[in-house]
């Protein structure tokens, strides 16, 4: 409950300010996620699986009070009367009735026991499954915020190689050419930026309805440069890396397979005897009146024990059914560890390629745009000293333009893998992670 009050807080000095940080948008998202909320009310119900299943090991307790009265009785003419006899109790027509219960089950074929079984993996299941959506719905923020900030950035290179065609537009020479060649130039930017802020408020409007947040005026404070990896484990709850075994995804795989197991037990139960043991201990009065005696004579005891054995004899195949369905569930349930083992290796092995790839491609695209900015600026010399032409600026503004737009989404796919091998423990296996 602290930790939701945190969240909320948070939320609301981020709403106040307009502005939003990467860190906040993670810590907000763990607050208002819905799959969050769902795999929470999950665990509930698998809580609440556990007790049930749990409870036959223990006596049922009950206690009823019943006043019954009765209007016309079979006893009602005898003994030349004209109504029951006083003398007979059970010729009266109010009765009470007070009784204490307990029923407990003295064997069930192992019933109880695979059943507490299935129901405790269930839970340990739920709760694994809802670690795994944490660390998934901090990825997804994640991304959702870097395609924000990808957006934002798109928009501004786009903004500023406009504004460099307009100005070549506007001092380009008096050839008919290049008149024509800074025209197409300046109107093709247009199409870019248009294209861009349609990009830039999509990805703002994606990440505003995910925490909940009203779109407009949302600043976003953080950029591409920051490794946030580390917060983002810290947020989500994942701790350093492990054997592949030790990644949730492999977990609740090996819970699948224990609950079927319990299921196959479950299935095979109702071929044993049934047993079960119950006791009542009660009292019981006819009073004159309606309303019950206060005199403890007035009372009679009934206390009663009993043993209720059922064996089955014949059900029509009915339990054979259950079995094979329970047996083919753990054969399932067994194939699919088998898989999910393979699948978790390749998605370390990928999520540590792509990290590999990510950093390499960023380093490339910041060489290429130290070169296209030097490229446009001796593009610009030359053709202010009229010795080089007007599509050889537009070659160059272009380049450079399309190296910072490839530097921005390098940026941003980094950054993504980083937090994606920094969740990985907790994350469900997933080979497209872009």
């Amino acid at each position: 409950m602290l930790a939701s009050f945190a969240l909320f807080a948070g939320l609301a000095v981020a709403q106040d300010a307009s502005t939003l940080s990467i860190e906040d948008a993670l810590r907000m998202a763990l607050g208002v996620s819905d799959e969050i909320a769902i795999a929470e009310g999950q665990v509930l119900r698998s809580e609440g699986g556990v007790w049930q299943a749990r409870s036959e090991f223990v006596p049922t307790i009950g206690a009823q009070a019943v006043w019954q009265h009765q209007f016309a009785s079979e006893y009602d003419g005898l003994f030349g009367g004209g109504g029951a006899s006083i003398d007979l109790p059970f010729g009266r027509p109010d009765s009470w009735r007070v009784d204490f219960r307990a029923r407990q089950v003295a064997f069930a074929g192992g019933r109880v026991h695979y059943q507490t079984r299935l129901a405790r993996a269930g839970l340990s299941a739920s709760r694994l499954s809802e670690e795994s959506t944490r660390a998934s719905v901090v990825l997804s923020t994640a991304r959702a915020y870097y395609d924000a900030v990808l957006g934002q950035r798109l928009l501004e290179i786009a903004e500023v190689a406009l504004e460099h065609a307009r100005v070549g537009l506007d001092v380009g020479r008096t050839a008919e050419f290049d008149v024509l060649l800074a025209s197409a130039e300046a109107e093709q930017q247009k199409v870019v930026v248009i294209r861009a802020r349609r990009l830039r408020d999509t990805s703002i409007l994606n990440l505003a309805q995910m925490l909940d947040l009203p779109a407009e005026g949302l600043q976003l404070s953080s950029d591409l440069d920051a490794d946030i990896s580390a917060v983002a484990a810290e947020v989500a709850g994942v701790g350093a890396a492990g054997e592949d075994k030790d990644r949730l995804a492999f977990q609740i795989a090996e819970q699948s397979v224990t609950i079927a197991k319990a299921g196959v037990g479950v299935a095979r139960s109702p071929w044993f005897p049934q047993v079960s043991l119950s006791g009542s201990i009660g009292w019981v009065s006819y009073p004159e009146n309606v309303l019950p005696p206060v005199d403890g004579e007035a009372w009679s005891d009934n206390i009663t024990v009993g043993m209720v054995i059922d064996l089955p004899i014949f059900s029509g195949g009915r339990i054979w059914g259950g079995l094979l369905d329970a047996r083919g569930s753990l054969y399932q349930a067994q194939a699919s560890l088998e898989d999910t083992e393979d699948m978790v290796a390749l998605d370390t092995v990928d999520a540590h390629l792509e990290l590999e790839s990510a950093l390499a491609q960023y380093d490339a695209s910041v060489a290429s745009v130290a070169q296209a900015e030097r490229t446009h600026e001796i593009a610009q010399v030359r053709f202010s000293e009229g010795v080089s032409t007007q599509s050889e600026l537009v070659d160059a503004r272009l380049l450079e333009q399309r190296a910072q737009a490839a530097l921005a989404q390098s940026a941003r796919d980094l950054q993504v893998a980083r937090i994606r091998v920094a969740l990985l423990p907790a994350l469900p296996v997933s080979l497209s992670p872009f």
